[in-house]
C-alpha cells in the first residue's frame, strides 16, 4: 500500500526525480513504474498528481534557491539595478533587454549589438548554472521572456 515508510520512500524518490523531469507527464509516468517495480499498489490518481505536482514545485523552488544562493551581493544590487534604472526615461533596463526585434537594418542590429554589449558587461558567471538541467534552464529563459 502506499502508506507510511512506502508513500515516505516514494515522496524522497519524487523530489529526486522531479529536478531532473522535463514535464509533468514524465514524472507521472515514473512514479507508477517506480510503484510497480517497488510492488507498491498505486493510490488514487489525485493522490499521484497532487504528489508530483508538489514535487514540481519543490524542485522548482530548490532550483531557484540554489541560483541565488550562487548570487553575491554585488551581482544581486546589478540585476536589481536593471528593474529600477530607465533607458529612454521609460522603459526599464531590464524590459530593454528582454525586447527583440527582427533586424531590417544596420541600426537594428547596432541596437542588439548593445543590448548585447551591455549583457557583457554585468560579468554573470555562466557558472551560475552549473548542474542545472538544461530544460529548466529553458524554462526559466522563457518564464524571463513573459
Amino acid at each position: 500500500m502506499f502508506k507510511g515508510k512506502r508513500a515516505k520512500q516514494m515522496r524522497a524518490w519524487l523530489d529526486r526525480e522531479a529536478e531532473v523531469a522535463v514535464n509533468s507527464e514524465s514524472l507521472v509516468r515514473g512514479f507508477v513504474e517506480e510503484c510497480r517495480r517497488r510492488r507498491i499498489i498505486l493510490p488514487n490518481t489525485a493522490t499521484i498528481e497532487r504528489c508530483c505536482a508538489d514535487a514540481l514545485v519543490a524542485a522548482e523552488r530548490r532550483i531557484d534557491a540554489r541560483i541565488a544562493a550562487r548570487l553575491d551581493s554585488t551581482m544581486r544590487m546589478r540585476l536589481n539595478g536593471l528593474l529600477a534604472e530607465k533607458v529612454d526615461g521609460r522603459t526599464s533596463r531590464f524590459v530593454w533587454l528582454r525586447q527583440f526585434e527582427v533586424g531590417k537594418n544596420s541600426a537594428d542590429a547596432n541596437r542588439l549589438l548593445d543590448r548585447l554589449e551591455f549583457l557583457q558587461g554585468i560579468e554573470l558567471s555562466p557558472d551560475v548554472l552549473t548542474d542545472i538541467p538544461a530544460h529548466r534552464v529553458t524554462r526559466l529563459r522563457r518564464q524571463g521572456e513573459r
